[in-house]
């Protein structure tokens, strides 16, 4: 939460944060939560967005140069795709309808979009 707390305390613009939330998980929904909180106290703007791909976009993706380049927990290939394919089976990757009322949250399905055509998504819709 460290670093969360140093970004909402700064001058800083913003930060944009990813990770994979199993949604079957309390742990992981209550980890969110307190990311929420920390920028909730500071008054910040909080822009949720879900993502979903087809798992065969998502195995090719997982192997991309920049991925392979940028996440260390990438580069043994066979090991991060046996991750993958196993947290797929075990948990619920994606949000069910009406599962957070109290959120507002983007939901975007990448599977055929861009990098950069999500985030104008994200953009227009967040009026950023």
């Amino acid at each position: 939460m460290g670093i969360f707390r140093e970004v909402a305390e700064s001058d800083l613009p913003g930060i944009i944060f990813t990770m994979v939330w199993a949604f079957d998980l309390k742990e992981d929904e209550e980890y969110v939560e307190g990311i929420l909180d920390v920028f909730k106290e500071a008054g910040a703007q909080i822009c949720l967005v879900e993502l979903s791909a087809d798992l065969k976009i998502r195995l090719e993706r997982n192997k991309t140069e920049n991925r392979l380049r940028e996440k260390a927990s990438k580069r043994d290939v066979v090991h991060s795709e046996k991750i993958l394919l196993q947290r797929g089976k075990i948990y619920r990757m994606n949000s069910l309808p009406g599962e957070f009322p109290d959120k507002q949250i983007l939901k975007i399905d990448n599977t055929q979009l861009s990098a950069l055509a999500v985030a104008r998504q994200i953009q227009k819709y967040y009026a950023l």
